[in-house]
């Protein structure tokens, strides 16, 4: 009995001490030798802050994984949206920027992305771009599913709220940090097959879109029956 007092002891001290390091990400000071950011889609400000780097010159390719009507995001609005309606992304809209617009959860993020790189032929490094209480358990998955790829952490700081609140989202993403650790070591034939997504069977024939791809459902706001239009599960 002692034993086991010890051992839950030991487990909640150190769940305590991880709890209050969690999310503990600085923004980069120096980019150099990296030419690929990653957003993985969930909250506009990630876009935006994936696009200033680009502008910038801090990278030289912008991926957005998630980039669908479930994430806020239709691809005829997007210059409008992020671009301020001035035509300034025009031109990175046509070299710089792709989307990936199957995944909606974490994990489906990491692994289109994972398909996206091994289609481009890029290895690495990149530059992971999401929220900051977010960013453990996306760079998590993402480590998982490629571990010899340096990922460099760019957190987005998250909309001000009150003390209490921001203890409850920081509790939330925690645990779902936790989950997705666990989640990542299990063997992938007890995993869920929802869980990959259309990732599942391995990677999609054509994972990739561009903006002058008009695919009708992720084209236009107006009459879309493919997505459900509800926030996305981060």
């Amino acid at each position: 009995m002692v034993t086991i007092r010890i051992a839950v002891a030991g487990v909640l001290i150190v769940l305590a001490v991880g709890f209050l390091g969690f999310a503990g990400y600085d923004k980069p000071k120096d980019l150099s030798g990296i030419e690929t950011a990653i957003v993985f889609s969930g909250a506009d400000e990630r876009v935006r802050v994936g696009l200033e780097l680009l502008e910038a010159g801090a990278v030289t390719r912008l991926y957005i994984s998630g980039a669908n009507p479930n994430a806020g995001i239709w691809l005829n609005d997007f210059e409008k949206k992020f671009g301020n309606g001035d035509g300034n992304v025009t031109p990175a809209l046509k070299c710089c920027i792709q989307f990936g617009t199957l995944a909606d959860t974490t994990l489906q993020n990491a692994l289109e992305t994972r398909c996206w790189l091994g289609q481009q032929g890029l290895g690495g490094p990149i530059v992971l771009i999401t929220s900051t209480l977010h960013m453990p358990r996306a760079r998590a998955a993402l480590r998982h599913l490629l571990p010899l790829v340096a990922i460099t952490p760019y957190p987005v700081p998250e909309d001000r709220v009150n003390t209490s609140e921001w203890l409850r989202q920081k509790t939330i993403e925690y645990i779902k940090y936790l989950a997705t650790v666990a989640l990542m070591e299990l063997p992938s034939s007890v995993i869920p097959k929802d869980a990959y997504g259309v990732c599942y069977s391995g990677c999609p024939l054509s994972p990739v879109r561009t903006h002058s791809d008009q695919s009708s459902s992720l084209w236009s706001p107006k009459g879309n029956s493919e997505f459900s239009l509800v926030r996305r599960k981060i």
